[in-house]
C-alpha cells in the first residue's frame, strides 16, 4: 500500500484504528479480506465513510469500487466551502493514478519517487486537470460558478504547493 497510496500505521484489523501518514485516520469497521474493507475517514474534525470492494470480473480482471460517503456537517461544510469536492477528489485521483502505475510496474513508485512525480510537469498537469474536472462537477451539482472556481483554485494550490503555474 505504501508504494501506491501512503504509509499507514495502527491496529490494522477489524475494530482497530488506523492512521494514514499526514492525512486521515479512523476505525476499520469491516474487513472481509481480500474482497471488502470499510473504514471511517476522520479528517479536519469531520467524519465520513469509505467502502472498498474488489469484484472478480472473469479470470484476469477485477473491478475496484471505492465509495466515499460524507454527510453534511458544520465541519465538513467549512472544508467544502474552502476547497470544494477537489479536496477529496484530487487526492483519490492521485491515489488511483498511483495504483495504476504500481499495477503496470510494481517497482515504479517508492515514497521518494512519488514526491518527484507530483512536482514534475506531468504530475502538476494531472493535478491541475483533476482539479478542473472537480470544479466542473461542483458547478454541475449546483455550486455557484465563482465559488466553485475559487474553491478549485485553493484545492489546486493545496495539492501543488502553489507550483501549478508550471503546468498551465
Amino acid at each position: 500500500m505504501v508504494r501506491w497510496f501512503m504509509p499507514v500505521s495502527g491496529d490494522l484489523r477489524e475494530g482497530g484504528r488506523y492512521q494514514l501518514e499526514g492525512n486521515a485516520g479512523g476505525t476499520i469497521t469491516a474487513c472481509s479480506a481480500p474482497r471488502a474493507l470499510a473504514v471511517t475517514w476522520e479528517f479536519n474534525g469531520a467524519i465520513s465513510w469509505v467502502n472498498v470492494t474488489l469484484t472478480a470480473e472473469g479470470e484476469d480482471a477485477t473491478r475496484l469500487t471505492i465509495e466515499h460517503i460524507a454527510h453534511e456537517s458544520p465541519e465538513g461544510q467549512a472544508f467544502w466551502d474552502q476547497f470544494g469536492p477537489g479536496a477529496v477528489g484530487i487526492g483519490w485521483d492521485l491515489s488511483l493514478l498511483g495504483l495504476a502505475l504500481h499495477v503496470s510496474d510494481p517497482q515504479w513508485t517508492k515514497p521518494e519517487d512519488e514526491a518527484a512525480f507530483v512536482a514534475s510537469e506531468e504530475g502538476l498537469s494531472f493535478t491541475v486537470q483533476s482539479s478542473r474536472e472537480w470544479v466542473e462537477a461542483s458547478i454541475a451539482f449546483g455550486t455557484q460558478e465563482s465559488a466553485a472556481r475559487a474553491a478549485g483554485e485553493r484545492a489546486t494550490h493545496f495539492f501543488t504547493g502553489g507550483a501549478a503555474g508550471k503546468a498551465e
